[in-house]
């Protein structure tokens, strides 16, 4: 998979779901590689799996430094770049089907600032994601397509 910088590249896993017809392209973002997160962190790789029994082609994959993906860490900087590449990839892989963003701690907090700043991204997806100093105002979204819910499909809690 292509890098953020040219001539660079960026060690990465996809998967498909064995559907004939996929529902989403999802890329996949891992926790923090100076704390051991990688594509293979488990939760990334049951996620993974997870999104493509449901249909889904994904992509896993490790930000610069990390396994055998060039570059070093950047604070975060060069992670989203990374992550807006890994998009790109998605997207001229399966550029018919909706994109989605998905991550795990620091790959959540990138998957969703990359995910809010892109057109072209319809679902974000955030596990464990960090919310310390990103906002003065924490939002929980419940949603259902339970009948048996609330009576609406989607409830925000302030």
């Amino acid at each position: 998979m292509p890098g953020a910088q040219p001539g660079v590249s960026a060690g990465g896993l996809m998967e498909t779901g064995s559907t004939s017809r996929l529902r989403a392209a999802v890329v996949v973002g891992h926790p923090h590689p100076q704390y051991g997160g990688t594509m293979h962190t488990k939760v990334v790789y049951q996620s993974a799996k997870a999104l493509a029994r449901i249909g889904c082609a994904v992509l896993r994959f490790n930000f610069r430094g990390t396994g055998a993906s060039a570059g070093s860490f950047d604070g975060g900087d060069g992670e989203r770049d990374d992550f807006r590449a890994a998009l790109d990839f998605m997207h001229d892989e399966h550029g018919d089907i909706p994109l989605w963003v998905a991550g795990m701690s620091f790959g959540a907090w990138v998957a969703l600032a990359v995910g809010v700043e892109d057109p072209r991204v319809s679902v974000l997806l955030g596990l464990s994601t960090p919310v310390a100093g990103t906002t003065s105002s924490l939002w929980l979204v419940a949603t259902s397509r339970s009948s048996s819910s609330t009576g609406s499909e989607t409830r925000s809690v302030r």
